[in-house]
Order: structure tokens, then C-alpha cells, then sequence
């Protein structure tokens, strides 16, 4: 028996740079990895991006999630 499968044409939204979420580079940015302990199990990690935070890399509040 035949199956109603619905295939959207063309990328999806999430594929869109304008979709939200964050800032959008289209260059490489270097940062410090901070903390790589993750207790949700999602693969996050804190980094220190020197471009996007503070002049001390100690400072928790510089510091920024990445998923």
C-alpha cells in the first residue's frame, strides 16, 4: 500500500541565515574552550571568543554557549 510522504521542495527554514538563533560568520572564529562538561548530554560547551567578549578570559560572564 502507497504512502502520503510530504517532501517540502527547497531548503527548509532552519537552513536560512536570517532564521534566527545567533550571530551568522562566514569566516572562521577562534576561541578558548572553557568548559566541555555538559549534564544535559546536548553536546554544548562554553568558549571565550576574544572577537565577541571581554579583555579577560576568566571572566564566566565572557564566556558563551555553543551548541
Amino acid at each position: 500500500m502507497a504512502e502520503d510522504i510530504f517532501k517540502p521542495a527547497g531548503a527548509s527554514k532552519a537552513s536560512k541565515p536570517d532564521s534566527g538563533g545567533g550571530v551568522v560568520r562566514n569566516v572562521p572564529v577562534f576561541g578558548i574552550v572553557k568548559n566541555n562538561v555538559d549534564p544535559t548530554r546536548t553536546g554544548r560547551i562554553q568558549v571565550y571568543i576574544t572577537d565577541l567578549g571581554s579583555d579577560d578570559p576568566d571572566n564566566p560572564a565572557a564566556f558563551f554557549l555553543i551548541d
